[in-house]
């Protein structure tokens, strides 16, 4: 609702009071004439109203909520009972002053309790909201105290009503408050309860706009809700929910606030209090208009703090005496659970139902249900914005129509009369649809047309069947009754057994059948007559036999008779033995048993068999017990004794066909179980495992005769065994079984057999020693000497292969070595020979002169004082070292100080080129670059690019930039390295190195190091180079094998390099090292003389 333009005066609240029963005037009790406001003043008055006052109701607004004492609560108390059975006399009466308003009056004396004057108001203000159900006491006058005490002798409560008994407004009343009742039931839980009574209140009810207790004194009481009008103020909506509350049992009480002139309720739930405004949740537009079944449920069951939000002001306090507080003899709890307020229905704006545990409302214009998170839609779409509930169905509005549904969903339709377009807003009481079109404060009504109720029945048709055999099941099928309606229709339904009372199918005669339908009763007749006997059947039943031994008497216990009816039914008898004949008990064989009853015939078969075996004992055991492994059974000796069931014996032998359970072949006790006829009894023997008496070999192994070395097969080699039993086994005799032989030892050898551990025979083999048939040699590690050394055959081996398919690896030795003369330079063959078998190899033996002639000239060359004179000689040196093969080479004895008088040597003749700038050294091999070449460093304006962010973060720090610049009047190759070193400080944490192209394209260097604050790399490259400090969190983790990046050494189109990974090494990796510093050395010659 819009509250803030509404004028209420919610505290302006009808007061009651009550008294006494014993304390009562007398009363009328003819309440079924009502004196209307005319008769004010009129006929013979029991009470002299001058000395009574009217106590101001303004006074009664909630200003006070002090607690009542013993005297006081009892009075209050004793009131509450009188207003309840009180009955006004019609003759006195009080006019109201302003509006001629006549009150009927009941008398109390109070002068017993000695209640002053001032404390009427707070005894007053307990009855009036505690009890709510007594909306009819609406005024208050208090006698003249007595001037010497102060105390109130007498009140008068006076009750109002308009157009009608009070007797009639109180079954209005309650008629209206069941109405609200019949929308809950015990599957509800307690919240859904409160909230359904809550919508109900809110959907049926109009505020009242005119503010005027004396127009309308029930919008302040319950009865404004539950009464003719259906309008109230916020008193009348609290006390209302009260009402409900009370009556499903829910702790409740009544909030006022002085500050906001508004009312409404707190409720308890579970031991938490929770507030409820159905005033402010009855929803309405800015012109004052209620709308029709809408409602919201923003202030229902929320905290203090949630009503403090929504604009009720706060509690009241000593600093603020006027905020909200229970108006009556009561302590105003306190509010501070939010458990419902993000409940689903907070953003529902219809009326909320419940059945069957669902949650019914509108939600996107259509009705349906859900909780939230979930919703299924019912009846028809079409803009549904408001419905209500009538018994067991749902009314509702779309935009063409009014409808019901039933709460599964079905019977959907229009109701009768129902095609209303622009319905906005509807709800449903009293069996009526009040409705409300485009949004106007006017409304109109429409009465629910319930359905025909039957007001008669009669048997149109009786059943198929009305003539039965005793004890047949009745059966209704194809009777039809007739039912008329209210409205004079009729309908035909057909006949079932619910409708019909049970006829005894079991007594003969004509019997009547009642049919019941809705409350009314009709007949008709069915004829029972006698059943006839139609056919026996034998029946088996417990305890029956059909087995009998010779001489023995038929036993009929459990042979029972089966007699069918023509009616459809039958029934089991017992066989007697006047219904049998045709029983031999001396006959052998199969017999059949005849049986008569009531002139029908059956029978039953039965067998008489000869005297049966009941018992056999063993009354001598076989001669023997004991047997060895694989021997048959001997049942010699043994006999048993065998008893019949017609009590004789007999003694005779065992049958080996009778006898189970032995097994020559399991080593151990066993049982023998006799068997005959059925009947078994037993003994036990022991079978004793068999043993070897003699062993031989009558089967040689097929082969006998072997090379040394090679594997022994006894294969066709067998050992027949024989036992103490007599019988006999082959066995072949397998490697396990064989020993006493040594295949690697050369000669005749005799192997012996074993069984079980046992040496039980032997036969003779023959081993002849192997021969080599292929030798295969690997050759010595040393093939090359000088004159004068050692012959050596370290490293060398041969591998002899034998004609037992063997191979042996043998280490060489000197001795196996034809005769080698080291004397002598020149090519030689090295003849093996192992085994009768020979393969050689080559050895080249050189004159040591000419290596000692190499020897001699470096020892001629003085490191410590070379200059450029002795070129000759280290060219010399150089000659004769080229000359030699690559063996003497490696036989030169000081290689290392050739190649230090060459690099000398050239750093003497040209030494490198050296530029330094900027704390920037550049170092370059002269001989790597044209004659004049000349190589600079340009430092540049410290300025961070995209590029370089980019590649080591945002905060990184540029350190250096500079150019590597060259002039040259010759083409550079792009081999020249350079070796450049930048000194750097402390700031040598997290460094970076970049090469930067023309274009701006920046490749990452990281093949460097870092000594003592200097950062040192080579390069072949010429161009742009930045040092960078890298950002602290931008490094990646390092790569544990990291690629280094160098920039590439080929020209580019304007004379420029380009970066590239390569080798920096100026020499390379050429073995031998001296022979390509020779060969530098002999280069720089040529081009000094160029240069000259």
């Amino acid at each position: 609702m819009n509250w803030k333009k509404r004028a209420i005066a919610c505290f302006i609240a009808a007061v009651m009071i009550t008294a006494s029963l014993s304390n009562a005037v007398a009363q009328n009790t003819d309440n079924n004439t009502q004196p209307t406001a005319e008769l004010a003043g009129q006929g013979a008055s029991l009470l002299d109203l001058a000395s009574y006052t009217a106590v101001d109701i303004e006074e009664f607004n909630g200003e006070s909520s002090q607690l009542l004492s013993t005297n006081e609560e009892r009075a209050s108390q004793a009131l509450k009972k009188a207003i309840e059975a009180g009955n006004p006399s019609y003759s006195d009466r009080y006019v109201h002053p302003e509006s001629g308003r006549v009150s009927y009056v009941i008398q109390v004396d109070l002068s017993s309790y000695r209640i002053l004057k001032k404390d009427a108001k707070v005894l007053l203000q307990s009855v009036i909201y505690r009890h709510p159900e007594l909306f009819y006491a609406t005024d208050i006058l208090t006698y003249n105290e007595d001037a010497d005490d102060g105390y109130i002798s007498n009140v008068l409560v006076g009750f109002t009503t308009y157009g009608t008994t009070l007797a009639n407004q109180k079954k209005t009343f309650e008629a209206n408050v069941q109405e609200a009742l019949s929308n809950i039931d015990d599957s509800m839980t307690t919240e859904q309860k409160i909230l359904v009574l809550y919508d109900y209140i809110t959907t049926t009810t109009h505020y009242d706009y005119t503010v005027n207790r004396d127009v309308y004194p029930n919008s302040y009481s319950a009865y404004g809700v539950f009464g003719e009008s259906r309008m109230a103020t916020c008193n009348g909506y609290a006390l209302a929910f009260n009402v409900l509350m009370d009556r499903i049992g829910v702790e409740n009480v009544m909030i006022g606030s002085v500050e906001k002139n508004h009312a409404w309720s707190k409720v308890n739930i579970g031991g938490s209090w929770y507030n409820v405004d159905p005033t402010w949740d009855d929803t309405a537009d800015k012109n004052k208009t209620d709308h029709y079944g809408s409602v919201s449920h923003k202030n229902f069951l929320v905290s203090d703090a949630n009503l403090t939000a929504s604009g009720h002001g706060t509690p009241a306090s000593t600093s603020n005496p006027n905020g909200w507080k229970v108006p009556y003899n009561a302590v105003t709890p306190t509010a501070n659970s939010t458990k419902y307020e993000n409940e689903f229905w907070t953003g529902i704006t219809s009326t909320v139902l419940v059945k069957d545990g669902r949650y019914y409302y509108v939600k996107d214009g259509r009705l349906g249900y859900g909780d939230g998170s979930s919703f299924t839609p019912i009846g028809a779409s079409g803009a549904v914005e408001t419905f209500g509930q009538w018994k067991d169905r749902i009314y509702y509005a779309t935009g063409s129509s009014i409808r019901s549904v039933k709460f599964d969903g079905t019977d959907d339709s229009v109701v009768e009369g129902g095609y209303i377009s622009n319905v906005t807003g509807m709800t449903v009481r009293g069996g009526n649809i009040y409705y409300q079109r485009n949004h106007s404060g006017s409304d109109s009504s429409l009465k629910i047309k319930e359905a025909a109720k039957p007001v008669s029945i009669s048997m149109y048709k009786t059943p198929s069947i009305t003539t039965y055999k005793e004890g047949m099941t009745f059966d209704p099928t194809g009777g039809v009754i007739r039912v008329k309606y209210s409205d004079n229709s009729t309908k035909d339904i057909n006949l079932t057994a619910e409708m019909c009372s049970s006829p005894d199918m079991n007594r003969i005669g004509t019997q009547t059948v009642t049919v019941s339908y809705e409350g009314f009763k009709t007949n008709f007749s069915i004829q029972v007559v006698k059943k006839a006997l139609s056919s026996i059947e034998f029946s088996k039943g417990a305890g029956f036999t059909d087995v009998y031994k010779v001489g023995q008497e038929l036993n009929l216990t459990g042979a029972n008779l089966k007699l069918n009816y023509d009616n459809g039914t039958s029934e089991i008898i017992p066989i007697t033995a006047s219904m049998v004949s045709g029983y031999d008990k001396n006959a052998l064989g199969g017999q059949t048993v005849n049986v008569n009853y009531g002139g029908k015939h059956t029978n039953f078969l039965v067998t008489v068999y000869d005297k049966l075996v009941e018992k056999i004992t063993l009354i001598k055991m076989p001669d023997k017990t004991e047997y060895i492994e694989g021997t048959a059974l001997d049942l010699t000796g043994a006999q048993v004794l065998i008893e019949y069931d017609n009590d004789t014996s007999e003694t005779c032998g065992i049958a080996p066909q009778w006898c189970t359970g032995y097994d020559k072949d399991k080593v151990g006790e066993q049982t023998v179980t006799v068997t005959y006829n059925e009947v078994t009894t037993s003994f036990k023997v022991r079978v004793v495992a068999k043993s070897a008496v003699k062993f031989e070999l009558p089967n040689k192994p097929v082969t006998t005769e072997y090379i040394e070395g090679q594997a022994f097969n006894p294969a066709g080699a067998t050992l027949l065994i024989t036992y103490n039993n007599g019988t006999q086994d082959f066995v072949n005799v397998t490697s396990e079984m064989c020993s006493g032989f040594d295949m690697s030892v050369v000669g005749e050898q005799t192997v012996s057999v074993s069984w079980n551990g046992q040496v039980v025979g032997s036969f003779t083999i023959n081993v002849r020693e192997k021969q080599v048939t292929e030798i295969a040699l690997t050759e010595p590690d040393r093939l090359e000497y000088l004159t004068g050394d050692l012959f050596s055959v370290a490293g060398g081996s041969i591998e002899a292969t034998y004609d037992n398919d063997t191979k042996d690896q043998i280490e060489l030795d000197a001795s196996m070595c034809s005769t080698v003369d080291l004397t002598k330079a020149g090519a030689q063959t090295v003849t093996v020979s192992y085994g009768g078998k020979e393969v050689s190899f080559e050895i080249t033996v050189y004159a040591r002169e000419a290596v000692n002639g190499v020897d001699s000239m470096i020892d001629a060359i003085d490191l410590d004082n070379l200059s450029a004179e002795d070129a000759e000689l280290v060219q010399n040196a150089i000659d004769g070292f080229t000359e030699l093969s690559a063996y003497e080479q490696s036989r030169v004895a000081d290689q290392q100080k050739l190649y230090d008088a060459v690099n000398k040597m050239n750093s003497i003749l040209y030494p490198p080129i050296q530029v330094t700038k900027y704390d920037i050294t550049v170092t370059a091999d002269v001989l790597q670059f044209p004659a004049g070449t000349e190589i600079g460093i340009t430092e540049q304006e410290l300025q961070m690019t995209d590029a370089l962010k980019k590649m080591f973060g945002d905060d990184a720090a540029l350190l250096n930039l500079f150019d590597l610049t060259v002039e040259s009047k010759q083409e550079l190759n792009g081999e020249g390295v350079m070796t450049v070193t930048i000194k750097l400080g402390e700031q040598t944490d997290r460094l970076g190195l970049a090469y930067l192209d023309a274009d701006g394209k920046v490749t990452e260097l990281t093949d460097f190091n870092i000594e003592n604050g200097t950062l040192i790399f080579t390069t072949k490259a010429f161009g742009r180079y930045a040092v960078v400090q890298k950002a602290e969190t931008s490094e990646p983790d390092p790569d544990p094998n990291p690629t280094p990046s160098k920039p590439d050494s080929k020209p580019s189109g304007d004379g420029k390099t380009t970066p590239k990974t390569g080798e920096t090494n100026p020499l390379g990796a050429a073995v031998p090292l001296v022979m390509l510093s020779a060969s530098t050395y002999v280069l720089l010659k040529k081009r000094r003389k160029e240069d000259k």
